[in-house]
Formats: C-alpha cells, structure tokens, sequence
C-alpha cells in the first residue's frame, strides 16, 4: 500500500481546500490562524472569494452592499473594527443614561462627531452595523437597539440638516415644496424608509393618468384662450383622476392623525388635512405645466391658481374639499366661519412663502403628537424631534424653544441646555409676558443640576426583612385586573413610595391593603408606564397561558432579551435588583412564547 508522507488534508486540491475554508463552521479568527499554518493555506486563506462569504457569514445584513470585485478582506477588517467601536460607544452611552430618563444631547452629538470624522467606506460600515442592529431577533439585544435607535435618529437628522440648509439657502421661487414635505416625513419618520424616488414617482403616476383623461392637441396652444382652456380642463381632469378615480379625500374623521401630515403616507392612504392635500395637488399640476400658488390661513389651505396670459381672475383650489374650484366670493363664503381678524382679501392675495409652508406643516405635526403625548408614551419621541425640526427652520421661536425646554426639563436631561434657553427667553418678549413660568423653570432647573451629582440609587435586595411582602420579580409580565392592561416589571418599593396628593388622587387607600402593600413600576401593553399596587397585579401563570411580549418603547431601556417566559434585566438594572435573576417557576407562565408567531407593531418614530 501506498504511503503518503504529508498530512491527508494537504493532498486536497486548492478548489477542496477552499470550500472547506468557506464552511460557517470556521471563524475568521479560523481562517487566520489556518493561513499561518504553511504559504499554501496563507495564498488560500487571502483569497477575496474566501473573505465575502466570511463576511456574508458573519453579517446576514448589509444595507450597502460592496462591488463584488471589492478588496473583501479590508471590507471585513474595517467592519470588524467599526463594529467594535460602535459597541463600545453605545455601551458607554447607555451606562452613562441608563439612570436617566433619555440621552444627553451632549453625548449624541460626541457620537455624531465620531461618525463625522470617519471616511465615506466607514461611514457605509457604520450604517450596515446599525441597519443589522436594529434589524436583529426582536426579542434579542433589546438594551442594545434602544440605544441604537435614539443613535441612528440623531445621525440621520444631522444629514437631513445639511439638505434642509440646501434648500433653504436656494431663492424662493427656487424652494420645491415637495422636496421639503419629504425632508420633514424623514426627519420625523427616520426608522420608516421615506424614499424621495418612490414618492416622485407616485406623483408622476398620478400625473400621467391625468394626461390621459386630457386630450392635448396643438391647436389648444394656439392663441392666449386655447392655453386658458386647456389649463381648465387639466384641473378638472386632476379632480377626476384624484378624487373619483383614485379616492384622495380629507380626512375629516382623523383629522388629527399625525399620518395626515407625512406626504408618504398621504399618498399611500391617500387622505389628508387641507395642507398635504394642497400639496400633493399641486405637485401633480406642475408636472402637467400649471403652477400653482399656496395661499395660508389660520384654519384652511388653499391653492391659488392664476390662468396663463389672460387677464381673467384668480381661482381658488379646496384640496380637501375634492379639489373645488372656486372664484373670490365662493372662498369668503367658505371661510366665513373662520374667526381670522385679518382682512380676507388681503390673505386671498397673499402667497405663503415655502418656508411658511414648511414650518405650517410641522406645526400640525406638533399639534397631534401633543394631543396624545403624556409625557411616559410613543409620542414623546416624535414631538421632541417635531419640536427640533420647528426650531431649525424657525431659530427664534420663542414658543417651541420654552415647549422644548419643558420637556428636557421634565426628563431632567439636557439641563445646561436648558438654563441657557431659559436665559434666552428671559430677555424675549415672551419673558416679559411670562416671566413667572420662567424663573420657576429656571429655579427648577438649576435645582435639578446641583442634585444630579449627588443622585444615587441603593440596590434593593429580597433578602432584606423589609421587603419579604414583595412576592412579584424584576421582568415578570403581569396583567392588572382592574385595567385590564399586560405589563413587565421594571421596579418595586416595598410601600406606595409616592406622595400623598398621588395616593389620594389614584384611590390608593381604597385599596385592600392601601399603601402598605409592595407597589410595582411597570411598562404597560399601551405604551404607558404605570405604578401598580401588588394587589391589582396577576401573574400569567395565573391564567395558564403561555408567556406574553411587551411592545412598549422602553422595553429594551431596562431588559436585554425576552426569552418567551420572562424579561431578562440588562446588566444596569440588574445591579439594582440583585437578587431578581432567579424566578420562582410558579410564578412564570407554563408555556413558552413562540418568538415567532406574530410581528412587532410598526414603529415609524
């Protein structure tokens, strides 16, 4: 029998070898430790081909895709340290805020100047890393894509600033309405992909159906009321295709729906408030050659269109009103209602500037998210960043800048931030007007400051005798039998730790064991977060039913990964509760959660 005097595996072809490289089951550390090993393994072991599926092995997500001819290796070296730093950096942010309500701005920025300072390649790697991060198991790496997301909102805003200042510094006649109305769906929808192309050629859509309920000939050119006529028709043909055809209408029995003002979703639900109707009619029209001019109003929007080289007078377009065309006197009928102490005919005259019509629309956007903002739910996420977008376009404003104060204030962060807006208003009008609302927020908020140093919280532990009342455990998922309502526990007192005004108001002493009892707080199914008494509050064991997921937006503040039972803490909040690791099992759900049974809600803020 034939002897072989070198190992079996290197009497393999290099094509054999290759493939083995290229089994999942080797790492990258592997495949470099192989290509020491001899210079054959070293040539194979830096074959590109071998790095991509490394790399594809590695990271199942890639947002930016590299040229398939690409320097593979370096591609893998330079994700791999990205995606260490960026680790480190959330990491670092979240010890830095896990014991406040939300980020600093000061260390948002820190990290926006980090992404700043990297070339272009790195910039697509750190992109890639988020888009895997936030695209992970979702009930995995919570604590990880909290931060993640409140990260890649700041970076992607701090892009949209640079067009917004594009756009801005253009002429007037030169500031495409539309282009801006995409601008403000980004920044407020910045997980949501609002892609400028698609929606364009929605638009284009819906203007090539109108050219074909029009039919152009040249003879309609040919003198000043051939023009005048065929204008006519196109805006009749508009309301047809929009509103007949195509079911565009106002929104009437939402009116207040935020979706209202995010001309994606207008298009896509194709109802709207006066102003994103306005504007989605006249995008269609100035594709068809017919520009026409936005005219404000305190409780209406309209569009003015002007007929072309005719003397004729002005129309007036009701977009939410199925596209109504209207002359002079039907628009002060039809704005009667309105309690407007300016002269009406002066305001028909008046064209809004785009920048009024940009800062209109994110007014609207501030209306409805503060009409269901409660300062614990979805919505204050997307009125905070609405209230950044109103101060970008409009700097002086002293309303928006004290509403934004107010809330950083209640969060206690940003407090430097804050002081500084504070003394700004001091000397504004608005200071001399409410000059006592601002020496009571700035005497708070200094007050804040001077106690964030000191600001510790003791770690509480079950075995301490004082606490042997408390029966229920960090990440438990509870339902309130009075409310109706699931939850998971984030954290416990031993009594009602609230005062008495709170107690008194919540019925608190009606209660079996008034405020005696452990009471719990809790991230609620509602996206609300609740203070709960131990006596209102059933395990899911209770009911024998299989364990339940939260979707509340700071789920992953407080826990790391649900594993179809319970909550697990992350390493912050478990420091705090040491001795919650271990639950009882008579306490957690008989039947595990099937991870994969149903999708997380939508979240577009």
């Amino acid at each position: 029998m034939e002897s072989f005097n070198e190992p079996y595996f290197l009497v393999l072809a290099n094509e054999l070898i290759e493939y083995i490289f290229n089994f999942e089951a080797l790492s990258y550390i592997d495949i470099c430790h192989l290509s020491r090993t001899c210079h054959r393994f070293n040539v194979i072991a830096n074959k590109k081909e071998v790095w991509k599926v490394k790399a594809y092995q590695r990271w199942k997500l890639w947002k930016h895709k590299p040229h398939a001819e690409s320097d593979w290796k370096g591609i893998f070296r330079k994700r791999l340290k990205c995606n260490r730093e960026i680790l480190e950096r959330i990491n670092a942010i979240v010890s830095k805020s896990f014991k406040k309500d939300r980020v600093e701005n000061v260390d948002l920025k820190s990290f926006g100047e980090y992404f700043r300072s990297q070339d272009e390649e790195c910039q697509k790697q750190i992109d890639n890393i988020f888009y895997e991060m936030l695209s992970a198991n979702r009930f995995e790496m919570l604590t990880i894509k909290f931060y993640s997301k409140i990260i890649y909102a700041y970076i992607k805003q701090q892009n949209l600033k640079a067009k917004w200042h594009e756009l801005l510094c253009k002429p007037e006649n030169w500031q495409n309405i539309i282009e801006g109305a995409i601008l403000i769906a980004q920044w407020c929808m910045p997980f949501s992909d609002v892609c400028e192309e698609s929606i364009h050629k929605e638009i284009e859509e819906i203007a090539s159906k109108v050219r074909e309920k029009v039919a152009i000939l040249e003879g309609d050119q040919c003198n000043q009321r051939g023009i005048v006529d065929l204008e006519r028709r196109i805006l009749d043909a508009i309301k047809v295709v929009m509103y007949q055809e195509m079911g565009f209408h106002g929104n009437r029995k939402a009116f207040y729906d935020v979706n209202n003002s995010y001309i994606n979703k207008v298009l896509k639900l194709r109802t709207g408030i006066p102003i994103s109707l306005s504007i989605v009619y006249g995008a269609v029209a100035e594709r068809l050659g017919i520009y026409l001019q936005p005219v404000n109003f305190q409780r209406h929007f309209l569009v003015r269109y002007s007929p072309s080289n005719t003397s004729d007078s002005c129309k007036y377009i009701d977009a939410f009103n199925d596209g109504k065309i209207m002359n002079e006197q039907e628009c002060f009928e039809t704005l009667h209602h309105e309690s407007e102490h300016t002269d009406q005919r002066y305001r028909l005259s008046s064209t809004a500037s785009s920048k009024e019509v940009f800062t209109r629309m994110v007014a609207n956007i501030i209306f409805a998210n503060r009409s269901t903002t409660t300062f614990d739910g979805r919505s204050t996420m997307k009125l905070l960043s609405a209230l950044e977008l109103m101060l970008l376009l409009r700097p002086d404003d002293e309303e928006h800048l004290l509403m934004l104060s107010q809330i950083y204030l209640h969060y206690g962060v940003n407090l430097d931030e804050v002081i500084d807006n504070l003394n700004r208003l001091f000397s504004s009008t608005l200071g001399r007007v409410r000059g006592g609302v601002l020496t009571f927020l700035h005497e708070n908020a200094l007050e804040k400051k001077s106690s964030e140093a000191s600001a510790s919280t003791p770690a509480k532990y079950r075995s301490d005798a004082s606490n042997s009342e408390v029966l229920y455990y960090i990440g438990l998922v509870m339902h309130h039998k009075r409310y109706n309502y699931f939850c998971v526990i984030y954290g416990w007192d031993n009594f009602c730790d609230m005062e008495e005004d709170w107690r008194i108001q919540m019925g608190v002493y009606n209660l079996t064991d008034g405020a005696t009892q452990p009471f719990y707080n809790v991230l609620a199914d509602d996206g609300s977060c609740r203070y709960a008494s131990q006596e209102s509050l059933v395990p899911l064991n209770d009911y024998k039913c299989a364990g339940l997921p939260i979707f509340h937006q700071d789920v992953g503040k407080y826990f790391s990964e649900f594993n179809g039972f319970r909550y697990i803490p992350n390493e912050h909040l478990a420091k705090l509760y040491p001795e919650d690791g271990e639950i009882p099992s008579q306490l957690l759900p008989t039947i595990c959660y099937d991870r994969m049974s149903e999708a997380e809600p939508e979240d577009e803020g």
